[in-house]
């Protein structure tokens, strides 16, 4: 007998709620959104109002109105850019997202000489554990060519512009960056004894889960 598999909340972060859970959940939303769009009416260079505007723009599905946001993005160059690259990978413009995201590396600054995690950009968590150190043993300009042929050897078919594997650890990396700002949210837990960095590390490798159960608080 075959089951019908669950809704994917990677994909849409409502998905996995019911009909009614989800219209509560989306009347709130909106609510925080026109307290967001007030906020950023009145201070336009604040980046971070602009993220969690995009942030939940995209949770309610208003995807052109997430771009938008994005493109008039002002304050952070680099964060207003990995803003333009989220919005544009869920309106499934994955070319844009990823020169969206080729110009937010671009303002990484260059690492110090000497040895360390030089690759930025969480590269090092798609390493195994004894393979990330012996990446962090190289000098920082044999870290960066091993980061240049991974992201070259991953791309899916190099005849079709942009490359998805790229785009979307760029993408998993810009959702923490917008989501982990308080101990807890919707899906995950960022306290160090919720496992922070585990939780990071699982996200930065794998993507969100398909599904999320919290079984509530506990006292």
């Amino acid at each position: 007998m075959s089951r019908t598999p669950p809704p994917d909340e990677g994909e849409a972060i409502d998905l996995a709620l019911t009909s009614q859970a989800a219209r509560d959940v989306r009347r709130a939303r909106e609510d925080l959104l026109r307290d967001l769009d007030e906020a950023g009416r009145r201070d336009p260079d604040d980046t971070w109002i602009a993220g969690q505007r995009v942030r939940f723009l995209i949770d309610e599905q208003q995807l052109p109105p997430a771009i938008d946001v994005a493109v008039r993005c002002r304050g952070d160059d680099r964060l207003c850019a990995e803003l333009l690259a989220l919005a544009h990978y869920y309106a499934g413009n994955l070319v844009s997202a990823d020169s969206a995201l080729r110009i937010a590396d671009a303002y990484v600054p260059s690492p110090p000489s000497g040895t360390g995690d030089c690759l930025g950009q969480d590269v090092i968590s798609l390493f195994e554990g004894g393979s990330a150190a012996k990446v962090r043993d190289l000098p920082c300009a044999e870290q960066q060519r091993l980061s240049g042929n991974l992201w070259w050897l991953s791309d899916p078919l190099w005849t079709i512009p942009g490359n998805e594997r790229y785009v979307a650890h760029g993408i998993h990396r810009v959702q923490i960056r917008l989501r982990a700002v308080n101990d807890r949210e919707e899906r995950s837990v960022w306290t160090r004894d919720g496992g922070r960095e585990a939780v990071r590390e699982t996200v930065i490798r794998y993507g969100w889960p398909s599904h999320t159960y919290l079984a509530g608080m506990v006292f």
